[in-house]
């Protein structure tokens, strides 16, 4: 027995887990806006698209992003492409779904003190979850302008569809978002060995209960090891993910 893992961990991986995925593309819409408390800003909004289409890409002519409104706005975007889009396209596989979209989120001030106020993002069309297969995770992770890790939502849940946070003096980039969505095999096999085994295991059980930053295993993104990775974990028990294709 590893020191400080439960007890029932080793009879729950006693039963392997469910090893199947099912089909799907994804194409989420968000909407970016901030209250400050005088007039609305200018919002925005962004498109985050999984296509497994062999030919998919970036189509400059038609995602570069728009010129800014005049005074105060917020824009959302992804700019990991040398641009700043409006979507951004990925390559998908539905039937073992990896995808890592990285979104900033920007403050404009024509007076140039910066943005106070509530800010809120919207997944605009959350029928679009239909289409990812139901054994994957997708959801977001949110970053403060200095890259620290500040909240995790997951989207499965209807109460993150729309989430609200403060800020103060907001201007340029000052968040950013991290839109995940992967298969639960991928996730709980953590050395990518390719088969979630005992080798993994070991590595979550030195971690449990303890903050997960970037270089530590976190099954299902939320930043910390605990329970509900090792749910994840035991449903995924033994599986070969490169299987599951």
């Amino acid at each position: 027995m590893i020191r400080g893992v439960p007890r029932i961990v080793l009879a729950v991986l006693a039963v392997a887990g469910v090893c199947l995925a099912g089909p799907g593309e994804i194409h989420l819409q968000f909407k970016f806006s901030l209250e400050d408390g005088l007039s609305n800003t200018a919002p925005d909004t962004f498109s985050a698209i999984g296509s497994s289409e062999a030919s998919v890409g970036y189509d400059i002519k038609d995602l570069l992003d728009p010129p800014s409104p005049p005074g105060k706005h917020v824009r959302i975007y992804s700019s990991d492409a040398g641009v700043e889009l409006i979507r951004d396209y990925r390559p998908y596989d539905p039937n073992l779904p990896d995808i890592s979209i990285p979104i900033e989120l920007f403050a404009y001030d024509v007076n140039e003190s910066g943005l106070t106020g509530t800010t809120r993002l919207n997944l605009m069309n959350p029928s679009a979850l239909a289409g990812i297969p139901g054994d994957a995770l997708v959801y977001l992770r949110r970053y403060g302008g200095n890259g620290s890790f500040v909240q995790y939502y997951d989207l499965t849940n209807i109460d993150n569809h729309s989430v609200e946070w403060q800020v103060t003096e907001a201007k340029g980039v000052f968040g950013r978002l991290e839109l995940v969505v992967v298969d639960k095999c991928l996730a709980a096999d953590i050395d990518d060995s390719g088969r979630v085994d005992l080798r993994d295991f070991a590595v979550l059980a030195r971690h449990w209960l303890a903050y997960a930053p970037a270089s530590t295993p976190d099954v299902d993104g939320d930043r910390f090891v605990d329970p509900a990775d090792l749910e994840i974990f035991a449903q995924k028990w033994l599986c070969d993910c490169d299987a599951e294709k």
